[in-house]
């Protein structure tokens, strides 16, 4: 398990803990889950109905290829 601590920056960590979330880039219905990705640091974020917690770009792209279709 990830320590949050260590989790994006302190920017989007923060904005977790007190919102608004970084920006959402993507909605996945099979996984009931959507993607954000941080401003300040670029890491990807899943968002469940229990946490978020950062993923990495492979498997954003495979959860959520909508995210890249337009590159």
């Amino acid at each position: 398990m990830r320590i949050w601590k260590e989790m994006g920056c302190p920017v989007c960590r923060r904005q977790w803990e007190s919102g608004p979330s970084p920006p959402e880039i993507a909605v996945s219905i099979a996984r009931q889950a959507s993607l954000h990705r941080c401003n300040t640091c670029g890491a990807y974020w899943e968002e469940t109905q229990r946490f978020a917690t950062i993923i990495d770009e492979v498997e954003a792209r495979v959860w959520f290829p909508d995210a890249f279709a337009q590159e």
